[in-house]
């Protein structure tokens, strides 16, 4: 079977954000295509995942043997006629950059895209090299953020490069986000959003419990003060590194008093929008979690672990009383930022 298009990323792995990255590159991807060659049948699109709600995945469902998936994406790129990078934080390493790079060689034509990507930091300067050989290669490159756009511009690239922004906003075509968004008169509840940051880049967990006992102090007194109740949300359900053992060790953490709702991770972006326009306001580390937030109008205070946080609240204008850094946390800031929004109001 040929394809029209293999969308390369993350897809599949149980994550809120990569779902509604693939959402909106499928969707857009079918809107392109058939505005570009009329009313005929919709194109054949392949994911790069092993289950996905959208397009054919081509990775086996398990590993029969070592390099079965590697095998498995060079036989789609052979059968593809154009790559396309769907979003997200996609090129870091030296090896996944040289994957890709493989993918667009093997693929039919050289018409490939990167759009609403993050680019860098890397971690040596083959994958710089690499990296610049790798969006040489492309048709057109959108990046999501300031940074990556900075880190593109100084590869002196021969393809056309466009600052744009992440691609989850994209869906408003397919869905109403004005029916997620309750008015504020109406909302209640305080969301929450972590990462298991220091889990998945060292395994040293230390840092990551004080700063979940930093937060719970901060929403056992909110809610003291305001009755509002909490909503620990996981938009990463992976068994090992996801987020639901963080909110675990958080609703632990939170005094008797505290009204408290866990929202698991489920394959459905839709029902995270919705969900998010009830609140009253999102607290998160997520990247996702903070621009569902924005679509649907609820306030957001960021708590920002990388670039791309700093990239996004600087792309929405948030004001600079409602960033914060995690590695720089001062609860007792957070916790007035957050009884002032819930008492006067979010800017």
């Amino acid at each position: 079977m040929r394809y029209d298009y293999l969308i390369s990323g993350y897809y599949g792995m149980s994550n809120a954000g990569d779902d509604a990255l693939l959402a909106s590159t499928w969707h857009g991807l079918r809107q392109i295509h058939q505005a570009r060659f009329g009313q005929r049948e919709a194109p054949r699109i392949a994911i790069t995942a092993r289950q996905c709600a959208f397009g054919t995945p081509i990775l086996p469902y398990a590993q029969q043997f070592r390099g079965h998936d590697r095998l498995a994406l060079y036989l789609a790129a052979m059968r593809s006629n154009a790559i396309v990078f769907g979003g997200g934080s996609t090129l870091h390493t030296f090896r996944d950059i040289q994957l890709k790079r493989h993918l667009l060689n093997l693929a039919k034509s050289e018409r490939h895209i990167a759009v609403g990507i993050g680019v860098g930091p890397f971690h040596e300067e083959r994958a710089f090299v690499q990296c610049r050989k790798l969006l040489n290669s492309m048709a057109f490159i959108g990046v999501r953020d300031q940074q990556s756009y900075e880190l593109c511009r100084s590869m002196n690239l021969n393809t056309p490069l466009n600052l744009t922004a992440d691609l989850v906003p994209s869906l408003s075509s397919q869905m109403d986000f004005s029916a997620c968004n309750k008015p504020l008169v109406e909302r209640r509840g305080i969301g929450v959003s972590l990462c298991p940051l220091e889990s998945i880049q060292t395994g040293d967990s230390t840092l990551e419990r004080q700063r979940v006992l930093q937060l719970a102090q901060v929403i056992n007194d909110a809610a003291l003060y305001t009755n509002e109740p909490v909503v620990l949300m996981d938009f990463n359900g992976h068994s090992m590194l996801g987020d639901s053992g963080l909110h675990s060790l958080l609703q632990m953490s939170l005094a008797p008093h505290v009204k408290l709702e866990r929202c698991f991770y489920r394959n459905d972006p839709a029902r995270y929008f919705k969900r998010i326009g009830q609140l009253r306001c999102m607290l998160g580390m997520r990247l996702h979690a903070q621009i569902f937030a924005y679509l649907v109008g609820t306030p957001i205070l960021s708590l920002a672990y990388h670039e791309k946080n700093r990239g996004f609240a600087q792309q929405i204008g948030l004001p600079e009383d409602q960033y914060f850094e995690v590695n720089n946390l001062s609860k007792e800031k957070l916790l007035l930022q957050l009884l002032r929004g819930l008492n006067k109001g979010f800017k």
